[in-house]
């Protein structure tokens, strides 16, 4: 199995509601020596493997005074200190589960649920 197809289950996984993630705010630390900017990550624990899941912001420069932002979706495997063990590869597979992760954990359901319960009263 590649890793293509494994981000292709978690999402499955995800959306089904089978894997549970959890946000977090990242801090200066999770950065540092970095250009990069990150403001959250999401974390789950699935079959004893930690896995986080973030976007990273970045400076894509064309020359010394020229650039635009750039992002890029990744998933990672991390230890019980949080620090990564191995990142896969880039694949686009990876921004549908970061965007499972963000649906899921801001209880989008819910909210659509309780917004349609105005109508009837």
């Amino acid at each position: 199995m590649d890793a293509e197809a494994v981000i292709k289950r978690l999402v499955q996984s995800t959306q089904e509601g089978r894997i549970e993630w959890k946000r977090h705010l990242a801090s200066n630390a999770f950065t540092e020596g970095t250009d990069e900017i990150v403001e959250t990550f999401y974390t789950t624990r699935h079959n004893g493997h930690r896995l986080r899941a973030y976007e990273a912001r970045y400076r894509h420069y064309y020359d010394e005074d020229r650039y635009s932002w750039a992002s890029e979706n990744r998933l990672e495997t991390i230890d019980e200190s949080d620090s990564m063990l191995w990142r896969f590869p880039a694949s686009r597979w990876t921004g549908e589960l970061l965007q499972a992760a963000v649906y899921q954990t801001a209880n989008v359901d819910t909210m659509f649920k309780d917004l349609m319960g105005d109508e009837k009263e």
